[in-house]
């Protein structure tokens, strides 16, 4: 066991599994995560600790993430060599600079091997905002369980197409897609929202669709605070649907609900818990 001085979390990467990392310059190089660290640094920093082979360097992250650029929320890889990343056709959005600058450096990269990556575009859907503030509402933060893929859903004609998008490029697992913006709105997203590790908090949440459960390998859910806190829960998933009010829930306590699972656990996080 080593302590290594300098700030990375899991959203600020993404890996296609053979060497080949993506980041962006925005999060990484941020004055308030690494201050006094080079490219070079952080190259050699995930070289040595993760077996890295190449970087490829986006710039900047989504308008307004609260995540100062996790690269999770624009771009990830679908396998070796395939790279879908969030476009926007509308000149007068914020993001359709970045978007383009980061199309532009994704099709000049190459893989671990030094190959040119197939880059798949996926459109972002309209802009909504919060108490002025523009939300971060992005199909690439997925969840990518073994045998399917949770995808956020925003109430946006634009889900549609990127439903039809992630089962095109993920002919061998189930896609299911699910209302996100008070997850969104709570400060997550889908991938952070099913972090194995996070440390969690008793509170109240509804059961799990049947479908949803079986994607993600749940095999139980939590009735009480022991259950939460023990994650011995041995209750079966009951057919009902994840509410708003079950979202809010998590807000309003400031904790995660855990559920146990053959793969490890799966975790939602609420407004008051750090993304991973």
């Amino acid at each position: 066991t080593s302590t290594q001085n300098w700030v990375f979390e899991g959203g600020a990467i993404d890996t296609d599994g053979t060497g080949l990392f993506v980041t962006t310059e925005q999060c990484l190089l941020n004055p308030n995560r690494n201050p006094d660290m080079s490219k070079e640094d952080i190259e050699r920093h995930l070289r040595d600790h993760l077996g890295i082979r190449s970087v490829i360097w986006l710039g900047q992250g989504y308008q307004e993430d609260e995540t100062d650029g996790h690269v999770d929320e624009i771009a990830m890889f679908v396998r070796p060599g395939v790279v879908m990343a969030l476009t926007t056709d509308d000149p007068g959005d914020a993001n359709f600079k970045v978007f383009e600058d980061n199309l532009d450096r994704l099709k000049l990269a190459r893989d671990a091997k030094g190959r040119e990556l197939e880059v798949i575009p996926v459109r972002q859907p309209a802009r909504q905002d919060q108490n002025g503030v523009r939300l971060t509402l992005s199909y690439t933060n997925l969840y990518i369980a073994n045998g399917g893929i949770v995808m956020p859903a925003f109430e946006d004609p634009a889900d549609d197409e990127a439903l039809r998008t992630v089962r095109r490029l993920f002919p061998d697992r189930q896609v299911i897609q699910i209302a996100a913006l008070d997850i969104v709105r709570g400060g997550g997203g889908i991938q952070a929202s099913n972090a194995a590790w996070l440390a969690f908090t008793a509170c109240a949440f509804t059961d799990l669709p049947p479908t949803l459960a079986q994607v993600l390998g749940w095999v139980s859910a939590p009735t009480s605070a022991s259950d939460l806190a023990s994650n011995t829960a041995t209750a079966p998933v009951a057919p009902s649907a994840v509410t708003s009010a079950a979202v809010n829930t998590f807000a309003n306590v400031g904790g995660i609900g855990r559920y146990k699972s053959r793969r490890g656990c799966a975790c939602v996080s609420s407004s008051s818990t750090t993304r991973d």
